[in-house]
């Protein structure tokens, strides 16, 4: 995957990793992150690292995230 480097991409992946992050007013930088996922190698070890990265942000987690900010939120409200 070729993402911008700007949130809120930046927060769940990881340049190198599970993506490869670009300035996107950057043409020529684009143009090279694009000719690279096209490299095997690079393409397999980026969709493994991006498939176990989305494996972390499943709706449920995410449900549970949130509703523990309620609970928090709520709970000081009583204070």
């Amino acid at each position: 995957m070729v993402s911008s480097a700007q949130p809120p991409f930046t927060e769940f992946l990881r340049d190198g990793e599970s993506a490869l992050l670009v300035d996107p007013s950057r043409t020529e930088d684009l143009a090279a992150a694009m000719e690279a996922i096209l490299e095997g190698g690079v393409r397999r070890r980026l969709r493994a690292a991006a498939i176990e990265a989305a494996a972390r942000y499943t709706w449920e987690r995410s449900a549970r995230i949130a509703a523990g900010v309620y609970r928090e939120f709520l709970g000081s409200r009583h204070n």
